[in-house]
């Protein structure tokens, strides 16, 4: 029987570093990770944080980091989606979500590490290890694009119970309502307006009856189901990351394996697959 690296306790030392995943990919293979890391926050954790927000209410209010910040002004999003139950709303969030993965983050990170810029040594800080990465703006025509909007606010619908359309009628609520912001904020400036935002989200949780989000689900990922989506928004995810960094796609099967950690049952197929793995890094 075909098992599976999530039952098996891997040596920390073998895991890809984290700034690796989130800033500097340089394969496929690290983008399929950093897919499955916020799949699992999108879908798993801050949906359970909706459920458990007064356990982590002192973790929250202490804590000033900008990913607890953002962690705050999502869970917000996340209720007024809920309550409102729309699955427009649930699209809105995911074209703000491209957004800020595809555009706005890679927007900060260059204006942060500039193309420019040079280490001590004097050589350039984008070079070698390292990928400059450029931004991308909507194109209706891309279909990952498309995918990742769609499967986003599909799984954001599913587990806040609230109904699905179909991918036709979320395209052309996407070329209807899709607008372009051209006031692109620096890493400061997002900073001050979430920080802004903190009083009034914590009197607006604090004030929650959350027995109201007691039928909310959150995902729990399964590579085998294709009804599912799971691997058609790693797959989207993943690819408009690589397509960030100039880094060759993935197909669905790939994703399916990475994602999935699965160790071949055979040990010629192991051999092979690990050829292929080493052929890829």
């Amino acid at each position: 029987m075909t098992s599976c690296y999530n039952d098996i306790k891997l040596n920390s030392k073998k895991e890809i570093p984290q700034c690796t995943l989130k800033y500097y990919p340089l394969t496929n293979i690290h983008c399929i990770e950093y897919a499955k890391q916020k799949f699992d926050d999108f879908f798993h954790y801050n949906i359970k944080d909706v459920l458990e927000y007064h356990k982590l209410n002192l973790n929250i209010i202490e804590d000033e980091s900008k990913e607890i910040m953002y962690k705050l002004k999502y869970i917000r999003n996340i209720i007024e989606i809920f309550k409102n139950k729309y699955f427009d709303n649930c699209l809105n969030l995911a074209i703000d979500e491209f957004y800020r993965y595809y555009n706005y983050n890679i927007w900060n990170l260059l204006n942060d590490f500039p193309p420019n810029l040079k280490k001590k040594d004097g050589t350039l800080f984008w070079n070698g290890d390292k990928r400059m990465p450029k931004e991308i703006y909507f194109d209706v025509k891309d279909d990952y694009q498309n995918d990742f909007i769609y499967f986003y606010a599909y799984l954001m619908a599913k587990s806040l119970k609230i109904k699905i359309k179909d991918k036709n009628y979320a395209r052309d609520y996407i070329v209807k309502n899709l607008i372009e912001t051209q006031n692109i904020l620096t890493t400061k400036e997002i900073l001050e307006q979430i920080n802004k935002l903190k009083g009034e989200n914590k009197k607006e949780l604090d004030s929650l009856n959350l027995d109201e989000f007691s039928n909310i689900d959150y995902e729990e990922f399964e590579k085998d189901n294709d009804s599912n989506h799971h691997i058609d928004f790693l797959t989207a995810f993943s690819n408009l990351k690589a397509k960030n960094y100039g880094i060759e796609n993935s197909d669905i099967n790939l994703v399916k394996f990475i994602a999935g950690k699965i160790i071949p049952a055979i040990s010629t197929t192991t051999a092979s697959v690990c050829g292929f793995m080493m052929s890829q890094i």
